[in-house]
């Protein structure tokens, strides 16, 4: 008996050690990534439609060869992702997740989950990110060009280079809207829905495990998408399942912006008729840096080289030297301050923002009370340590960041987990290139989205209850007026795919698990498909960039596991 479990040892031994190379390798997962453009759906008012004249000072200005034809035109019908995918797997991938970032994120804002999910699968998944069709606008080549350098210098020329701009300060576009107006008006949720359609289609062509899912805006795209009646099929028709990341839509208690507003819009959301109507006054992109009189795309840019300075020297000052952040940070700080003061849940009064990373550095001797200062409640009432300020450190001194794992350990004011390190949001932020290792050319990635359309965030808030009160006639003229499609939100009752549900307990939006209970109860979807899981401690975007474990589950069982790793166990259970 014992000669005979020998001999099967040995002859395991013997097959292992005879295997290919290959066969062998294969365990190991080499995660990479590449920048994929295909045609889109095309809008009969967008450059590289069927008649539509190219205004040649925007063919002029866009620095993205993918928007170009082979023959030289302008092309903006185009649907962008980036595939995350194990370079040592030969054979087909199993199962295709695509996930939809959130409100003015580029792909590159879920490269850190996206890689994980590929790792913890052996490559068996791959996961493919939508960048939106106006990524093709941003002229990132100066940011890229920057950081292949990894000199502080390089960004910081790059960032005077747009903030000095001979067309405006953030360049040619942000600063002459108008060029755009003529289509990018015409880019709303039908548009948008309809490029992911052809990336879900795509992936089908692989595998018919193919997940789709989101974070925030791109949560709500999902349940979106699901729902839309595309003529030749409904959305939910073409999933395996939904991934739904920190959603905020929840149909039975939301409210569509009415009819007028619509049209004519509020002081915080121009109107259909208004960034039809009147270009110069109102751009058909998001224009408000959250509040700081600064024009996004400018915003963005200065966000994105000073993520290169701070990585490269983080207690250097030269962010704060350039004067170019002014406008968030008063006080002498270090390019890490300049950063995570932006970001951090004790700082950050907008809740899409937050992250958990830390607080100000208390220098030896001194108390809370000398480096910041409480000044009100969180408005969304989730952070109780409300919101503060930095306060001036004082001749000769620089405000510093402290890597701090619990709050309570600054004193009494304030409690709680970081569950996050300003490295792990830093990386994440960094610009992407493909596998090539090239440039623009090759498919430069961006965590952020500099000409997100403001038609598509008014499309949003006019279906948020996901078609349950129907459109009016006047819409429905007015959304198919310039060759468009009127918006077909009409099978959510119908839709019955599994479910995974994650919030972040800081994050702000939906306070506990029944936002998403009632999603559930206006679909089909089965009670026992609905996952739902809490990240302890997380804030919004936290989801994005740490990996800490600190999952519970809705009957109250906390789980050693992350975002990735749930993702991971939904999408085994549904094939």
């Amino acid at each position: 008996m014992k000669f005979k479990k020998m001999t099967w040892g040995i002859a395991a031994l013997l097959l292992l050690t005879c295997l290919p190379a290959a066969a062998r390798a294969q365990k190991v997962v080499d995660v990479r990534h590449t920048r994929i453009v295909i045609p889109g759906f095309v809008e009969p008012n967008t450059p590289g439609a069927p008649g539509v004249a190219v205004d040649p000072r925007l063919a002029a200005v866009v620095t993205d060869p993918a928007a170009f034809n082979p023959n030289g035109s302008l092309n903006l019908n185009k649907a962008i992702y980036v595939r995350f995918f194990d370079n040592n797997r030969k054979s087909p991938a199993q199962t295709i997740l695509i996930l939809i970032p959130e409100l003015e994120s580029g792909a590159g804002s879920l490269g850190i989950p996206a890689t994980e999910i590929v790792k913890q699968t052996g490559g068996k998944t791959e996961v493919w990110i939508i960048d939106r069709r106006s990524n093709l606008l941003e002229d990132l080549k100066p940011i890229v060009d920057a950081w292949n350098q990894r000199s502080v210098e390089a960004s910081l020329t790059a960032l005077r280079g747009y903030m000095d701009h001979s067309a405006g300060r953030g360049g040619f576009l942000a600063n002459n809207p108008y060029v755009l107006s003529s289509f990018m008006t015409e880019w709303g949720l039908d548009v948008h829905l309809r490029d992911i359609k052809a990336v879900v289609e795509k992936a089908r062509k692989t595998t018919p495990n193919v997940f789709l899912g989101g974070h925030s805006l791109g949560a709500t795209m999902t349940q979106m998408f699901a729902a839309y009646d595309f003529g030749d099929t409904a959305g939910f028709k073409l999933l395996k399942g939904m991934v739904l990341i920190e959603p905020t839509l929840d149909p039975l208690a939301a409210t569509p912006i009415s009819d007028q507003v619509y049209f004519e819009g509020t002081p915080r959301l121009p109107g259909l008729n208004s960034i039809r109507n009147q270009a110069d006054k109102f751009p058909p992109f998001f224009a408000d840096g959250y509040g700081f009189g600064i024009v996004t795309a400018v915003l963005f840019q200065i966000y994105d080289l000073g993520v290169q300075v701070s990585t490269l020297d983080p207690q250097g000052t030269q962010l704060y030297d350039s004067g170019y952040m002014n406008s968030v940070l008063k006080y002498p700080s270090t390019n890490q301050v300049c950063m995570a003061i932006n970001m951090d849940d004790e700082f950050q009064f907008q809740p899409i923002a937050r992250v958990s990373v830390g607080f100000l550095k208390i220098p030896p001797g001194k108390t809370l009370a000398d480096v910041a200062t409480r000044v009100r409640d969180d408005p969304t009432g989730v952070n109780p340590n409300g919101i503060w300020v930095p306060k001036d450190p004082g001749p000769g001194q620089v405000l510093q960041w402290g890597e701090v794992t619990d709050l309570s350990t600054l004193g009494p004011e304030l409690t709680g987990k970081e569950v996050n390190r300003i490295e792990n949001i830093l990386q994440q932020k960094l610009p992407l290139t493909d596998t090539a290792g090239s440039n623009i050319g090759g498919g430069a990635v961006d965590t952020l989205e500099w000409y997100l359309p403001i038609r598509l965030r008014l499309d949003v808030k006019k279906i948020q209850d996901l078609g349950r009160a129907p459109l009016s006639d006047e819409v429905i003229a007015a959304q198919k007026a310039r060759g468009g499609n009127a918006l077909t939100m009409t099978k959510n009752d119908r839709v019955n795919r599994p479910t995974l549900f994650v919030r972040a307990a800081a994050g702000g939006f939906i306070r506990n698990d029944s936002g998403y209970l009632r999603y559930a109860l206006s679909t089909s979807i089965p009670k026992n498909k609905v996952s739902i899981t809490t990240l302890d401690d997380y804030c919004h975007t936290d989801v994005l960039s740490s990996l800490e474990k600190t999952a519970t589950s809705r009957d109250g069982k906390k789980m050693d596991k992350n975002l990735p790793s749930l993702i991971v166990d939904f999408m085994r259970e549904q094939r």
